[in-house]
């Protein structure tokens, strides 16, 4: 039996060949590669490697070399066929005999994607063109490279395109269009899918175009526009950057976002592995795709109640699917952030520690369910017990659901003796996030006017406004207000040893800590980072977006120039 070239590929993509190898060599990780005994010829020194990005084996010693079905024909001493068919059970992949009506179909796909592979490189030829270099700057304004531009192959598609007449140019017809997504069929005529759209092209893990995700450049609805299901694309089967992330994932897990520019920013950024869904939330073949490449996937998820919510529900779509070495975690991002416009300012250190320490499945069903409504009665913790036996039972896996069980039984437990112990309540928890935005926008942004306080002079007003939501951090905001007042200028103490005098110290310790710094080098009082201004400026937005503000109906007139400088000799005057 004949089998394309297209098949046996998605088979070697979809099992890392050290697993079938470690059948019969015990391999040890050394970087990229895998070493061991070589099972080809004895040997006391491991001469044998295995790369499974680039899915060969070779031998130094006695140069035997070769890929997936080399190690069952070779080892195994099995046939092609027999070699195929189970390699290709292990992968989940269908096998279809290449008989010419098979050959056909593949052909007209492969036609297709050609077709979208033109397009794609229209679409970029275009982006690069005089009369749209305003799109160009804005994507340079979200710090998108020149070497990421490039590598997805981001492009434009203008307003009035010609990208029709373009394509029927190379041979293509009417019909091809319609049937890959770039044409929408009007009563007189077609016109084309994507106008006045950033284009995205979205791949399979082979690296063909196969759709686009299209990001409406100026006011324009929906701001996001995806191509159609079609026979070259499943948009509940692909994800954004598989092609690119699929070798790193092998070694170093997957991240899952939310969108293309998430995904790009953050291989920018070192994190090759991001992909994200496309336009819908995380669908139960999308987790299975993963699971081929990763055990457990990390889900990025905003640190809002929305983005709580889209958690929850991928905690409960993936219950049912759960097998023995393989979930998902959960991380969550400060609130009003996605990872684009996190890293865009500063924020790398935050991220790093958010990924070192992800939430786990059985952690968050837990938490879902302890702050879904009071548990301060035998009855409501009667009630909190039977929601998560329900979720125990939506876990088909016997033996996970025997261990979730016991899990959570023990966690219930030492949960509810610490509270009995501390003497609390049992009312509704909420459970605090790592990296609550509120702690960490106040955290990073007092750390930084405490080493820097001729900020002030630039920010003052709005420091002036906020209200923070914890009482120590509030009281040295309000030492910051008071010391750009009085205008210490002809003092030799710091602001730091100002607030330890006056009875702050363990509150400066905390924010003034190498901790923060590693999470905000910019506030360091040893940085020499001149974005400095720029991440004060940021951390304000945020905060006063977030209803940090104090409400004064004398605001607008207090803090201009005038009321600024009367504020300040009032307070001389109400000094003497």
């Amino acid at each position: 039996m004949k089998y394309s070239q297209e098949t046996l590929q998605e088979i070697r993509n979809r099992i890392p060949l050290s697993t079938l190898v470690s059948r019969h060599v015990r391999l040890k990780k050394k970087g990229r590669e895998h070493s061991g005994l070589c099972p080809f010829h004895s040997e006391k020194t491991p001469s044998f490697t295995v790369n499974d990005d680039k899915q060969f084996y070779h031998c130094f010693g006695c140069g035997a070399h070769g890929s997936h079905v080399d190690v069952l024909l070779k080892i195994e001493n099995k046939t092609f066929g027999d070699a195929v068919r189970e390699l290709a059970s292990l992968a989940g992949v269908t096998l279809v005999e290449e008989t010419v009506q098979v050959k056909e179909a593949r052909d007209h796909l492969t036609r297709l994607k050609d077709l979208m592979r033109e397009a794609a490189q229209w679409y970029q030829k275009v982006l690069y063109k005089p009369e749209h270099l305003n799109v160009l700057g804005y994507l340079k304004e979200r710090k998108v490279s020149d070497q990421s531009l490039q590598e997805f192959q981001v492009g434009y598609a203008p307003s009035i395109s010609g990208l029709l007449p373009h394509l029927k140019s190379l041979g293509y017809r009417d019909h091809d269009f319609l049937e890959v997504g770039l044409a929408i069929q009007g009563q007189e005529a077609q016109f084309d899918r994507f106008r006045g759209r950033i284009m995205f092209p979205i791949k399979d893990v082979r690296g063909d175009v196969i759709a686009f995700g299209g990001r409406a450049f100026e006011d324009k609805e929906p701001k996001y526009l995806n191509s159609p299901e079609t026979v070259l694309f499943d948009k509940g089967q692909n994800l954004y950057g598989l092609d690119r992330a699929l070798k790193p994932m092998r070694t170093h897990g997957a991240l899952v976002v939310e969108g293309y520019m998430d995904v790009i920013a953050l291989h920018q950024a070192g994190y090759p592995t991001a992909v994200a869904p496309l336009g819908t939330a995380l669908t139960e073949r999308q987790i299975e795709v993963l699971w081929r490449y990763t055990p457990e996937p990390i889900l990025c998820f905003d640190g809002d109640d929305a983005g709580r919510r889209a958690a929850s529900r991928a905690a409960e779509r993936v219950c049912p699917l759960l097998k023995a070495g393989h979930s998902i975690q959960f991380i969550y991002l400060p609130e009003g952030e996605d990872p684009d416009t996190l890293l865009r300012h500063g924020g790398h250190q935050v991220f790093k520690s958010l990924l070192n320490s992800p939430q786990p499945l059985f952690q968050k069903i837990f938490e879902d369910e302890l702050a879904l409504k009071p548990i301060d009665t035998p009855e409501r913790r009667a009630a909190f017990y039977e929601r998560l036996k329900a979720r125990e039972k939506m876990i088909s896996n016997p033996v996970l659901q025997k261990l979730y069980g016991q899990f959570i039984a023990e966690k219930s437990r030492t949960y509810f003796f610490e509270n009995r112990r501390q003497g609390k309540n049992f009312q509704k928890q909420q459970i605090p996030s790592i990296g609550r935005v509120q702690d960490l926008n106040e955290v990073a942004l007092l750390a930084t006017l405490l080493n820097y306080p001729s900020l002030m002079d630039t920010f003052g007003e709005e420091v002036g406004q906020l209200e923070l939501t914890h009482p120590p951090y509030e009281k040295i905001r309000q030492v910051l207000v008071d010391y750009s007042c009085r205008e210490f200028a002809d003092s030799d103490e710091s602001l730091v040893e100002h607030c330890r005098r006056i009875g702050h110290s363990e509150t400066v310790a905390k924010l003034c800590s190498a901790h923060t710094y590693s999470l905000f080098p910019f506030a360091s009082p040893d940085a020499n980072d001149e974005k400095r201004e720029d991440a004060v400026r940021h951390l304000l937005e945020m905060m006063m977006k977030k209803s940090h503000v104090r409400h004064d109906p004398d605001h607008d007139s207090l803090f201009t120039d005038e009321g600024w400088d009367k504020f300040k000799r009032l307070f001389k005057e109400g000094e003497r």
